[in-house]
Order: structure tokens, then sequence, then C-alpha cells
């Protein structure tokens, strides 16, 4: 088993240590720094090469001129997939806190599902981030996590902390890089999932395992999310990321034809992109 964790950064430097400090995970950990000012640069540096707490070792990017949140994900998943023992690629944001066994149960339950993406349990409304991290969880799925999936609904992915492997990106292909700055390149890769499933179904691939075709969130894999910490904490970048808002918004109506719970449904008409004579991985 060899795990990397990707986390891209915009300043913020306290949050990211936090967040780091709480993966008890064996990892490499590639830190995307998008031309932070704050000392990251500095910190990550320093630190690169290091073997941290928990066999955690950092790998420091310095991207002089800023990736959106899609590039900066490609990015590091391929730089994780430059080794060929990588077997799977945990994307975390960097203001959450991870429970202490949230990687190792992702892991165990990809391996018992074959699930394409399995992401964490953001407990923020439910209980803090110190109670959490009290919970035992003594199993790394329960009979729940394994009841069959009906819907799009009952997958409920949580993009700010999730696991992929190499099938993923064969299979489904890498983020799409047209979403500029942030926001909808997550709705646009839960649909590119669900549409897979579809074709695979329809076209009774043998090759690959509709099964496999989901991005299912796990009840024992809980995680703090503090969300939109990069805006919060960085006010000059809040016009940009707006303005990038609501491009990418249009730019998924016109890729699916629709919003994201109305395309999810089957709604909207899927032009241009949509057509018939295009595969679904170009999508």
């Amino acid at each position: 088993m060899k795990l990397f964790c990707i986390i891209p950064v915009i300043n913020c430097l306290e949050l990211t240590k936090a967040a780091i400090d709480s993966i008890h995970s064996p990892c490499t950990i590639i830190l995307i720094d998008n031309n932070s000012d704050d000392g990251t640069r500095e910190w990550g540096e320093r630190m690169d090469g290091q073997v941290m707490t928990h066999g955690k070792k950092l790998k420091y990017i310095r991207n002089d001129v800023r990736l959106s949140v899609a590039a900066s994900w490609n990015q590091g998943i391929k730089l994780a997939f430059e080794d060929a023992e990588c077997e799977y690629v945990a994307v975390l944001n960097n203001d959450i806190i991870l429970h202490p066994k949230t990687l190792e149960h992702l892991m165990a339950y990809m391996d018992k599902t074959g699930y394409l993406m399995v992401t964490g349990d953001n407990i923020k409304d439910r209980m803090s981030p110190e109670t959490m991290i009290q919970m035992e969880l003594p199993v790394p799925y329960t009979d729940f996590d394994l009841w069959p999936i009906e819907g799009w609904r009952s997958e409920g992915p949580d993009f700010s902390c999730f696991l992929i492997n190499r099938e993923t990106i064969r299979i489904i292909g890498w983020f799409d890089e047209k979403f500029e700055g942030a926001y909808c390149e997550d709705w646009d890769y839960h649909k590119r999932i669900q549409t897979a499933r579809e074709h695979i179904e329809k076209h009774n691939d043998q090759n690959i395992k509709s099964s496999m075709a989901h991005a299912k969130r796990l009840s024992t894999a809980p995680y703090y999310h503090f969300a939109s910490q990069t805006i919060i904490r960085n006010v000059e970048l809040r016009t940009a990321i707006s303005a990038s808002h609501g491009r990418n918004q249009n730019y998924y109506l016109e890729k699916w034809g629709g919003d994201h719970p109305e395309v999810m449904d089957g709604g909207g008409n899927k032009t241009p992109f949509g057509r018939a004579d295009m595969d679904w991985t170009d999508w």
C-alpha cells in the first residue's frame, strides 16, 4: 500500500499545518502552493523531503502562476502516479481536520467496494472537531455503508476529502481544466462518473463493472471542514473567485444543458457536449 495526499493551497499556512498534523496514515503529502505569500513557501521549502509524524513525508511544489482547483488536483495526481507503487491518492482541502482513522477507512472501503471514488463525511454541522477525534470507529465500514446505492443523491460525495486510484483516471479521466479558479469542477466529475456507469450498462462493457462507477461518502471516515477559508482569509481573491464561479456555472450549463440537480436527475439537453457521436470519456 502506498498513499499520496494532494493538498492545494493559497496562503492559510496555520490551517494547512493543522490539516497535515491530522493525517495519521503513512503517506507522501504533495503540497501544491499556488503563489502563497504568507510564509507557506518558506515553510514548504524547509519541510520539503522531511519525514514528519506518523510516517508522513512532504513534497513541496510551488506554482508562481496560480492554477485552478481542477488544474491543481491534476498536477498533484500526476505527480503521485509517477511513483509506480502509488495505489491511492487522497485529495484534501487545507481547511479540514481528519479523524485519525479516516484515510485508513477510505482505503479499506475502496478495496471492499471497488468504487472509483470514496469520500469522507463532513461532520461540521453535527459535532466539533474535538468531539470527532474522540470517536473510536472500531470498524472501517458498516452494513449501512454497504447497502446498494439508489440514485446519485445517496452517494453524497464530499469533494473536500476524497480518494481515487489509477482506475478512476483511466475510466473517468482528468478533472476538466476549463473550469477556471474554483467551483463546479466537482459537480462535473460526479456527473461524469454517473455518465460512465450509464454508458457501461447501456453498452454491456465487459471490461468495466458498472458497480465501480460510484462516488460514495463513507460514514466511518469523518472529517471537519471549516469551509471557504481561502476566500475568507484572502480578501483580495474574492472578486476573482466570484467571477470564476459565474463563468464555471455558465460552462457547466453549456456542457450539460442544465444546473447540477437537474442534470443529475436526468434533465438537461446536454448540448453541445452530449451528442450521440461523442464517446462519454470525452465529456
